[in-house]
């Protein structure tokens, strides 16, 4: 019997790494030809049970620079590590954060979270952020999914610009610059 020509590589964390390494080199990792492969990855990962350990609220404050962004559920208290993110418009807010220390950027979170209170406790939504290329943290409320074409339709009916990829920890764009238009305009 001839194994199964579609079978992955041996799924490790090293694997995995791999694999989004290759997703992330194509010039045109943004398209939906690539769809099917990001949901593999995801599918493959979870499987083999592989999913990154979540960090607390504080442990993600203090790496965010380095991390770019984090989702986190309110109601379990853990960042999430799987699947794909989409930002919920009209929750968008900027927050300048050059030169705020740890406390700081905590107290400009718990304003967020508590501006939001009603949004964030409702099923499903998860406390986000993500740092601009200029520097600046995007607070926002985000739905995570399973299924990468549902994401990416999300996104698009959101008038997002991108969706988040935990598996290649990277953005999806979609659209460029439709944040940054609703924050110019004031709807966030």
């Amino acid at each position: 019997m001839e194994p199964n020509s579609q079978s992955h590589a041996p799924n490790t964390p090293e694997d995995f790494k791999a694999r989004a390494d290759k997703i992330n080199s194509y010039p045109d990792r943004d398209s939906e030809a690539h769809d099917a492969e990001r949901q593999q990855l995801l599918d493959d990962m979870l499987a083999a049970g592989h999913t990154p350990k979540a960090k607390d609220l504080d442990e993600v404050i203090v790496g965010l620079e380095k991390a770019g962004g984090f989702t986190y559920d309110m109601n379990t208290g853990e960042a999430k590590t799987v699947g794909f993110a989409v930002s919920i418009a009209g929750h968008e807010k900027p927050v300048f954060i050059d030169g705020l220390d740890a406390k700081q950027r905590r107290d400009e979170l718990d304003m967020y979270i508590s501006e939001h209170a009603e949004a964030l406790s409702e099923s499903g939504n998860h406390l986000g952020g993500w740092v601009s290329p200029d520097g600046l943290l995007v607070l926002d409320i985000s739905r995570v999914t399973i299924d990468v074409k549902e994401a990416r339709c999300n996104a698009a009916e959101a008038g997002q610009e991108a969706f988040y990829d935990f598996q290649a920890q990277s953005d999806v764009v979609i659209r460029k610059g439709a944040v940054q238009e609703r924050i110019d305009q004031g709807k966030h």
